[in-house]
């Protein structure tokens, strides 16, 4: 794939990007819900997982002045299921980042799945703020529909907030619900003392159904974004 961006460049990470890339999703973060607690620990070990290669599962989108303003990888999670994670700087959105990272995360997908046996169905999915409406209309567009909802319950102890940030504990339960049934459902983030509760959108895609479909072999795909 030939990828030409406009004052902007794609290229795989490596590990040393992982303070940068922790910075791009922190700030993400607290555009979204306020608060931010993502680790270079947690961000080094995904890089690290088993399966995961680096060099062709994962992109950083980079300034001129070597800004990493853009994220986004691809893995197995399931028999049947692939994920991806998209990032976005707040300051860049709207140039067609996220566009481009979502082709580079399908068209890796699409090459781990061959893995899968022919005639499974396989999904692609990728989870989104309930507070970020630009990431939902970008999957809706690009042939992503919602699966289900799902809350992020963080809480922290309370005499953790005294401590340095690097000693502090907090532990995260995903709870899956029907966001319709849910009272207040609309509030999207709650606050009180040391719980946050976010919700999130699961959005999934067909990339083959439950039958035998075939792809052309050896194709090179020219994206520019201007």
């Amino acid at each position: 794939m030939i990828v030409r961006l406009h004052n902007l460049s794609a290229r795989p990470p490596v590990l040393s990007d992982v303070q940068a890339v922790t910075e791009l999703m922190n700030a993400c973060e607290r555009a979204e819900v306020g608060v931010a607690h993502i680790t270079e620990e947690e961000i080094e070990s995904s890089w690290l997982a088993a399966g995961f290669m680096l060099r062709t599962d994962a992109w950083v989108i980079v300034t001129k002045k070597g800004q990493i303003v853009g994220y986004a990888d691809a893995r197995r999670s399931g028999e049947h299921q692939l994920t991806s994670l998209l990032r976005v700087h707040p300051n860049y959105l709207g140039r067609g980042i996220g566009t481009l990272l979502v082709w580079l995360t399908e068209e890796r997908a699409r090459h781990l799945m061959r893995a899968i046996p022919v005639g499974q169905r396989v999904t692609l999915i990728n989870m989104v703020s309930s507070v970020n409406p630009r990431a939902k209309h970008l999957f809706q567009r690009e042939g992503y529909t919602l699966a289900h909802h799902y809350w992020n319950l963080a809480i922290r102890a309370e005499e953790d907030m005294e401590l340095p940030l690097y000693r502090r504990q907090q532990h995260e339960v995903a709870l899956v619900l029907d966001a319709q049934n849910v009272a207040g459902a609309q509030n999207a983030l709650a606050r009180t003392g040391v719980f946050t509760l976010h919700q999130y959108h699961v959005f999934e895609k067909e990339l083959r159904p439950a039958a035998v479909m075939q792809f052309a072999q050896g194709l090179e795909t020219q994206c520019i974004i201007v």
